[in-house]
């Protein structure tokens, strides 16, 4: 995720600043491991990560940080940034 996080600034999409690459590693950490374990390539993960995302958009808020206290989004306007990443991603990998 923060492979293409770096490919997607390289090629030219804006990426809100309230995407660190800790952010990225908290939002990841939210994800359900039965997300993680239903298949074996990592090709298939990656697109069942952002599917998983995409759905769980309204649960965004509720999302902790890696470290399983502090909130990981704290403004609406971080969510959004949150999913539109997310969609881009998805667009870009056409999933």
């Amino acid at each position: 995720m923060k492979k293409m996080k770096s490919i997607m600034k390289e090629s030219g999409y804006s990426i809100p600043s309230s995407i660190s690459s800790f952010g990225l590693e908290s939002l990841l950490w939210n994800v359900p491991n039965t997300v993680y374990s239903r298949y074996t390539l990592l090709r298939y993960t990656f697109d069942e990560l952002l599917k998983f995302l995409k759905n769980d958009f309204e649960n965004l808020g509720n999302y902790k940080e890696a470290n399983g206290i502090k909130p990981l989004i704290t403004s609406t306007n971080q969510k959004d940034e949150y999913n539109s990443f997310i969609n881009i991603l998805i667009v870009i990998l056409s999933i």
